[in-house]
């Protein structure tokens, strides 16, 4: 990709950051980030960019991982056929819509920690250790 991006002149536009493990480091990235863009699959980078509150632009039609349920809270926009030029109108649609009316960046990464914090997954879990069932609502959503 790096090869791409230098080959179509875009080194200067496009940043390949690598693996990055320091949440400090992750929340600068995601402070500077309008929307994650997936071409494919989905899984924990969904996780990730809405727990930071940035959406995030997916491929409709890819076998996505179980954390695709996430699109529920808002912060996601998919987009068919996955094609590069379906992906570049997508991503100036959407990056135009955002220009007019910016998304809630705090209040998506507040509604996401809910549900998919660490913490929130481990109270789950120390319930269940407890022997304690976990109320949910008719959505199947803990209440």
């Amino acid at each position: 990709m790096q090869e791409q991006a230098e080959c179509h002149g875009l080194e200067d536009s496009v940043r390949f950051h690598g693996r990055i493990d320091d949440v400090e480091i992750l929340q600068g990235i995601y402070s500077e980030t309008l929307i994650s863009i997936s071409p494919g699959y989905v899984g924990l980078s969904l996780t990730q960019s809405l727990g930071f509150g940035v959406p995030v632009l997916y491929a409709e039609d890819a076998p996505h991982a179980p954390e695709i349920e996430l699109k529920r809270f808002g912060g996601t926009r998919s987009y068919l056929p996955t094609t590069a030029p379906a992906l570049a109108a997508a991503m100036r649609q959407w990056v135009g819509e955002l220009d007019s009316d910016p998304m809630d960046g705090a209040s998506l990464a507040q509604e996401i920690s809910k549900y998919y914090s660490a913490e929130a997954m481990a109270d789950g879990l120390w319930a269940a250790l407890q022997g304690k069932s976990l109320e949910v609502g008719p959505d199947g959503w803990p209440v």
